[in-house]
């Protein structure tokens, strides 16, 4: 056999292993799904609940999700009759999102869905939440309505068929009898008997309520035919035992005594006690028609004894329902316990793994970072001390050659015997020197973007009060100086204005007072506002009335550094001459918030 013919022949056997491993896994699916609806009907929900989880884990590995969402609503309904109703709703509000977004093509999901609307609305109707009942048995009707397949017509009817027992049992007949009504129709234009009976035998029961008496007889004679039709006894004998209550209500004694003991026979045959005790409440209200009767003692004898079979039959229920639930919650509650010390033993293990890799992955990090920072750190610190030096050259070579034009000046005054001219070579000098200072302050304190405000002003008045031969002044020169670190492009103006207005005082006042003043004021007066007062003792006029102090080189270039600022300036000249300049800056050094 060639190699060609051997693979194809292995394939085709792994084909077929394939597809019979999955035709057992829908069988083994299917069977344990019948287990479960085996153990549901017998009452034994837990058991029930372990196989439609099984079942549906298979269906589930097959991608069939409308039979895992049957199962789901199944789980819904054993946890609906275990009386365990949160988790009952969690199992069907899960499966009806689905429903809602998938497999609507699919055969089944009519049914599914149906049957988990009716499910949910079930479950709120046990725990007397009527209204969300409404809600869904509301929510499936307008879906429903919509659609035109027979057997979604048929489910219609049967909703309809279910709102009208919910308005029977709050005692709402007029809704009741509504949807009763619509279910009867539906059903007859679909000819489905078999619902038509019970709903002609709920709208009898309402009219008999409603003392609508021959409407009553009309619709339970049509269902009692249908249901006789059917051979349906148990149906049969509820039918039965409403005629006769219509009979004793209509004084008939002789038609309510042959469907009442129709009835009796064939409870007696089935067996079923609560309808065997409605039978004797109805004949015992038959005989009360006659009047005193040797038979009734006997039916009352009956009736008690029976009703303390059922209610004893119910308790019994009752006993065997909460003690399924007690034992049902044990097991859950135990295997609960194990996931959770199996989940916190595996979180343990999980926890310690992800531990230790986030401590290597840290480490390294870290490690990779403390690198990374040292170079940067080592490449920054070389990178400026390359600047501070070039800093520094350039200070220095700034410093040094405004001195040597400071040196050039004062040179130039010694050749030169015109008063005017050696007045403006010196005003020009001590600017150049007031920038010098600047340099000078930068270069020693290292510091390239702030200076000491109080020591460059105090500076440049020392200066000035020498220049102009001024040394023995020193007391009448008062220099009030906020002490702060300021901008440099703010100080080289201020000091530069500062320089004009002293040598304005210098010139101007103290050749002409015997006891010349002159402050220097400079502070904060707002956050975001530094004042500059410079005020003298001197005159501000001339003897004619024309101003001292204006047009001079000096002034304008106060008056062009100020709008440099966007500063505000004003003068007086009412006692002695001051100038008060109000400088916005970005930051106040000093503020306190």
């Amino acid at each position: 056999m060639s190699i060609r013919a051997t693979f194809i022949l292995l394939l085709l056997v792994a084909l077929a292993s394939a597809q019979n491993n999955q035709e057992l896994e829908k069988s083994t699916a299917q069977k344990y799904n019948d287990m479960a609806m085996h153990f549901h009907h017998s009452g034994e929900y837990d058991s029930s609940i372990i196989y439609y989880e099984k079942s549906a884990a298979l269906f589930a590995t097959e991608n069939d999700t409308v039979r895992v969402l049957t199962n789901e609503i199944n789980i819904g309904k054993a946890y609906r009759d275990m009386s365990q109703y949160d988790r009952a709703l969690d199992r069907l509000y899960k499966a009806a999102h689905q429903l809602e977004s998938c497999c609507e093509d699919h055969s089944l999901w009519l049914d599914n869905y149906f049957s988990c609307y009716t499910t949910i609305a079930s479950v709120y109707r046990s725990t007397n939440d009527h209204l969300k009942a409404e809600e869904y048995y509301f929510k499936l009707d307008d879906r429903l309505k919509d659609m035109d397949a027979k057997n979604a017509k048929i489910l219609e009817a049967r909703n309809l068929n279910n709102l009208g027992n919910l308005y029977l049992t709050t005692g709402n007949h007029k809704s009741a009898k509504t949807y009763f009504t619509r279910s009867l129709e539906l059903n007859r234009a679909l000819q489905n008997r078999g619902s038509m009976g019970l709903t002609l035998s709920n709208l009898g029961i309402i009219e008999i309520d409603l003392y609508n008496y021959k409407e009553a007889e009309n619709n339970l004679l049509e269902a009692l035919a249908i249901k006789e039709e059917a051979g349906s006894k148990k149906s049969m004998v509820y039918t039965l035992n409403q005629l006769g209550r219509l009979y004793v209500a209509l004084d008939q004694p002789q038609k309510a005594t042959g469907y009442l003991q129709r009835a009796e026979i064939i409870t007696r045959e089935i067996g079923t006690l609560d309808l065997m005790v409605e039978n004797l409440e109805f004949r015992i209200a038959l005989l009360k028609l006659s009047g005193p009767d040797s038979k009734l003692s006997a039916l009352y004898d009956e009736y008690i004894s029976l009703k303390d079979s059922l209610m004893n039959k119910e308790k019994v229920e009752k006993l065997a329902e909460m003690q399924v639930r007690y034992e049902t919650e044990k097991k859950q509650q135990e295997i609960s316990i194990l996931e959770q010390d199996k989940e916190l033993q595996q979180a343990a293990i999980e926890l310690r793994q992800a531990w230790i890799v986030v401590l290597l992955i840290g480490l390294l990090f870290i490690a990779a970072t403390v690198i990374l920072v040292y170079q940067r750190l080592k490449r920054e610190n070389r990178n400026k001390r390359k600047i501070e030096t070039l800093m520094k050259e350039v200070q220095h070579r700034i410093k040094n050659n405004l001195q040597i034009l400071s040196s050039l000046l004062s040179l130039q005054t010694r050749t030169l015997e015109d008063a005017k001219a050696i007045a403006a070579i010196k005003s020009g000098e001590s600017r150049i020197n007031a920038m010098a200072l600047i340099h000078q302050k930068i270069n020693s304190s290292q510091q390239y973007t702030q200076l000491n405000i109080r020591d460059y002003i105090n500076d440049i008045i020392e200066y000035l009060r020498q220049a102009y031969g001024l040394e023995a002044y020193k007391q009448q020169v008062q220099a009030d100086v906020v002490d702060a670190e300021l901008d440099v492009d703010l100080v080289i103006p201020l000091g530069l204005i500062t320089n004009e207005l002293v040598s304005n005082a210098f010139k101007y006042t103290f050749p002409r007072q015997k006891a010349p003043q002159l402050l220097i004021h400079i502070s904060f007066i707002e956050y975001k506002k530094l004042q500059l007062v410079v005020k003298d003792n001197g005159p501000g006029f001339s003897e004619n009335g024309t101003s001292l102090r204006t047009g001079s080189l000096g002034l304008q270039i106060v008056d062009t550094l100020v709008k440099q600022l966007k500063a505000t300036i004003s003068r007086d000249a009412g006692d002695g001459f001051a100038t008060i300049i109000e400088v916005p800056i970005k930051n106040n050094p000093l503020w306190k918030k």
